[in-house]
């Protein structure tokens, strides 16, 4: 599933969740310049849709995983995995958007190996000089 929340300020923040991968991106669409950046977490499966809280100046996102809620911290363009849940009980919940396409940037795939190359041929041997 792919989730938008609108942050305000020509802020977003995307969350997608591939497989074991859950990535949160953070972008702002700034008069004709777009910036984002993404961030992938090795979460397992969503076991129901997450939440987006914010609280001053920062961002929390808390995933519904089989093995327990995770949070994380959106701030500025970072974001950071907390450790423990976090006080969010004067937090206001912003509301998601399902989204059909990719929402933020993925990591790129690793480059597959290059093929071996050929070894070079023997050079002939040098001419004596006169």
């Amino acid at each position: 599933m792919n989730y938008i929340c609108d942050l305000g300020n020509g802020r977003e923040l995307s969350l997608e969740n591939d497989g074991n991968q859950t990535h949160i991106g953070v972008g702002s669409h700034d008069g004709g310049q777009q910036q984002s950046q993404s961030m992938g977490f090795q979460t397992g499966k969503w076991s129901g849709t997450p939440e987006v809280l914010r609280q001053g100046e920062s961002v929390f996102v808390q995933l519904h995983l089989a093995q327990g809620d995770r949070y994380y911290r959106a701030q500025g363009g970072s974001v950071q995995t907390i450790d423990k849940a976090p006080d969010l009980a004067d937090a206001e919940k912003l509301p998601l958007k399902e989204s059909s396409g990719n929402s933020g940037m993925k990591p790129m795939k690793p480059m597959e190996p290059m093929k071996p190359m050929e070894p070079m041929k023997p050079m002939a041997p040098m001419k004596p000089m006169r």
